[in-house]
């Protein structure tokens, strides 16, 4: 799991039909957007877009195909809301939609680097350390740094510095 990074909370059709059926959709809101409409979910955790399985945003041709593929998700038409041109203006939804695109980009990037190592690792190639062996090297290299200033402090002269990606 990533700490610190902004991940977003798309949600599948999959995921839509089974909150359908089990009443955890109240809304479906269908927003234009440039060349088409989206559908976003209002949930606790905030307003949730909606992908393919491929992680990309879907993006329906007309309001009518929207209402469709809601209907045979099983969210009823009672329950989806028309958001107005001027309504999405005050969502921001483009660049809602814009970032929660490129955080899954982002996701899809982290995964292929992950995915290398453990080829990587697979092959040989890489050395893996422990979390504890990492963080004691950390200190150690801290108190060594800590070490080299304090010594030039009580010589008056200024530490030596390490070349950047040098040992």
């Amino acid at each position: 799991m990533l700490i610190g990074c902004y991940m977003t909370d798309p949600i599948t059709l999959d995921e839509l039909r089974d909150l359908a059926e089990t009443k955890g959709v109240l809304e479906a809101i269908v927003m234009p957007q440039n060349g088409g409409y989206t559908v976003h979910v209002p949930q606790d955790r905030g307003e949730r877009l909606l992908i393919s399985k491929d992680g990309t945003v879907i993006v329906f041709a007309t309001y009518e195909e929207a209402i469709a593929e809601l209907d045979r998700t099983g969210v009823p038409e009672t329950m989806i809301t028309h958001a107005q041109a001027s309504d999405a203006s005050s969502h921001d939804t483009s660049a809602s939609a814009r970032r929660i695109a490129e955080s899954l980009e982002y996701d899809d990037w982290v995964r292929e680097r992950v995915d290398e190592a453990f080829q990587d690792e697979a092959l040989g190639l890489s050395d893996w350390k422990s979390h504890e062996e990492v963080w004691e090297n950390v200190r150690a290299e801290t108190e060594r740094m800590i070490a080299e200033r304090d010594a030039a402090k009580g010589a008056g002269t200024k530490p030596a510095s390490k070349k950047k990606g040098g040992v």
